[in-house]
């Protein structure tokens, strides 16, 4: 055991022999401790990732192209580095909502609380999105995620 960063002393050949044989190195790394060196095993585990684009509150919502492009481009990260992505786009429009020109619509929404800094304003607050239990099936479909992102909410 090093002293000063308390991890196992192994040499390379001992890392490369144990991928070899068990497949669990995923990757060593080797620092100069102590004028030793020793590798850090990281072990092979499924990796399972959950983005959510979350609902959006406002007082009126377009839908003109609004796509979570910062999120595509995460899930395109996290597969090209082998994770096995699910996505839940709270936002979406229902496949029963009618189209308009160019592919835009109505986005499902109901009433909501307003903050109390919009009180004043004589408009209604919604929250915008699927409801809750279409989430929550989605949630209970897929297997248990090692981590998740969220996008940001308006």
């Amino acid at each position: 055991m090093c002293e000063i960063c308390a991890y196992s002393r192994f040499s390379l050949a001992d890392a490369e022999a144990l991928e070899a044989s068990a497949g669990v190195l995923q990757s060593a790394y080797l620092c100069d401790c102590s004028s030793s060196f020793h590798s850090i095993i990281f072990f092979r585990m499924p990796k399972t990732a959950l983005i959510i684009n979350p609902w959006i509150t406002d007082f009126k919502l377009y839908d003109e192209w609004m796509h979570p492009i910062g999120l595509y481009f995460l899930m395109s990260l996290l597969r090209h580095n082998g994770f096995e992505t699910h996505f839940f786009d709270c936002v979406q429009r229902p496949s029963t909502s009618p189209s308009k020109k160019f592919g835009v619509g109505a986005i499902d929404h109901r009433e909501f609380q307003k903050p109390g800094l919009y009180r004043p304003i004589k408009r209604k607050y919604k929250l915008y999105g699927q409801p809750q239990a279409a989430l929550e099936s989605f949630l209970s479909s897929i297997p248990k995620p090692d981590i998740m992102f969220f996008g940001s909410g308006m």
